[in-house]
C-alpha cells in the first residue's frame, strides 16, 4: 500500500522526492471514497514528509488534521499505526515529554514485530532524540545502540545505518568527539554505498559539527553547506531539530564567514520566531541575546530575550 511505501522510504532513507505525488493521489482517492480512516493516516504521512521538506506550517496542519481524524476512531490498530506520527506532532513543537509517550508506545510495536518493520520505522530515532533533548544523553546512546542491534537482527541494514548516524550526532552533543567521529565516518561510508540519503544528511551535518568543535570553522561551514544542498536535492530541505545546527550558524555569522545560501543565522532566527517549535525558539533567543551582547546592545532587551529563552526551554523540558 501507499502507507507501506511511505514507511519504506523512511526505512531505506530515500525516495522522498517521488513520495508526495503518490500520497496526494491516495488522499484524493480516500476523500472521493469517503474513507476517513485512510484519509487520517495519509494526512499523518504527508505531515511527516512536509516536516522534512521545510514545509513546517503545512506539516503541523496535516499532522493535526490526521491526529483528529484517527482519534475519532480510537481503536488499537489505528493508534498503533499512528504512534510515530502522533509523537512527531508534539516533537516538532518542542514538546518532548508529550512526544516521548507516543514514541515509547510506537517502539513497543517495533520491538515486537516479527514479520515486518514497516510500522513506526523511525520511532526509535525520534525517541532517542527526545531523551537527548531532555538531557538524558546516556539513555539515548544506550537505546540507539540497542535499536541498531535490533535492526541488524531483523536484517534492516539501512535503518541500522541511520541509527548509527544519529548515534554519532548525540555522541557529539556530549563532546565524545573521537567515538562520534568514528561512528559518523563509518555511517557515512555505509550510507554512500547503500544510497541512504537520510543517513547521509545526518552524517554530513554531524561531521560539520565535529569540525566546528575542533575549531575548523571553514571546513564546518563547507560541510554544512554541502549537507544542505545535497539534502535539498533529495527532498530533505533545511530539516533539523538539534540546537547545534543553529549554534553553528551563529558561529559562522559571528566569524563573518560567507552565509550558506538560504540558511543564514538571521533567516533561521526570524523563521523560528513564528513557527511552533518552542525548543529551537528558546535556543534562537539565547543566541540572539549573545549576538546583541557582543555588539554592546541594550541591556534590558538582552535580559528580556534571555528570560524568554529560559521560559521556552523550560516548557520544552530542556535542562
Amino acid at each position: 500500500t501507499i502507507l507501506e511505501l511511505s514507511n519504506l522510504c523512511f526505512t531505506l532513507g530515500h525516495g522522498f522526492t517521488e513520495l508526495p505525488n503518490y500520497l496526494q493521489k491516495a488522499l484524493t482517492a480516500a476523500e472521493r471514497l469517503g474513507n476517513r480512516r485512510a484519509r487520517g493516516l495519509i494526512m499523518l504521512h504527508l505531515g511527516r514528509l512536509y516536516y522534512f521538506a521545510d514545509r513546517r506550517p503545512e506539516a503541523i496542519k496535516a499532522l493535526a488534521e490526521g491526529k483528529a481524524e484517527i482519534e475519532d476512531f480510537g481503536d488499537d490498530d489505528i493508534i498503533t499505526q499512528a504512534g510515530e506520527f502522533l509523537g512527531l506532532y508534539f516533537h516538532m513543537q518542542g514538546l518532548f515529554k508529550d512526544a516521548q509517550k507516543y514514541f515509547e508506545h510506537a517502539v513497543e510495536n517495533f520491538e515486537s514485530e516479527n514479520e515486518t518493520i514497516l510500522i513506526n520505522p523511525s520511532a526509535a530515532m525520534w525517541l532517542c532524540y527526545c531523551d537527548a533533548y531532555l538531557g538524558n544523553f546516556h539513555r539515548a546512546i544506550g537505546k540507539l545502540d540497542y535499536y541498531r542491534r535490533l535492526s541488524l537482527a531483523k536484517a534492516n541494514h539501512t535503518l541500522a545505518n541511520t541509527l548509527s548516524a544519529v548515534l554519532g550526532l548525540i555522541l557529539l552533543m556530549i563532546k565524545d568527539k573521537q567515538v562520534a567521529a568514528n561512528e559518523l565516518n563509518k555511517a557515512l561510508e555505509e550510507a554512500t554505498k547503500s544510497q541512504n540519503t537520510l543517513a547521509l544528511y545526518f552524517c554530513r551535518g554531524g561531521i560539520a559539527y565535529y569540525h566546528l568543535i575542533e575549531g575548523r570553522f571553514t571546513e564546518a561551514r563547507n560541510w554544512l553547506a554541502n549537507c544542505m544542498s545535497e539534502g535539498a536535492a533529495v527532498g530533505l530541505v533545511r530539516q533539523y531539530a538539534s540546537p547545534f545546527v543553529l549554534e553553528m550558524l551563529y558561529e559562522f555569522d559571528f566569524l563573518g564567514l560567507e552565509p550558506i545560501p538560504n540558511f543564514s543565522f538571521q533567516r533561521e532566527v526570524s523563521r523560528l520566531m513564528v513557527e511552533p517549535n518552542i525548543h529551537l525558539r528558546g535556543v534562537a533567543l539565547r543566541l540572539q541575546a549573545m549576538a546583541l551582547a557582543e555588539k554592546g546592545g541594550d541591556h534590558n532587551l538582552i535580559q528580556s530575550q534571555l528570560k524568554a529563552s529560559e521560559d521556552c526551554l523550560r516548557r520544552s523540558g530542556d535542562p
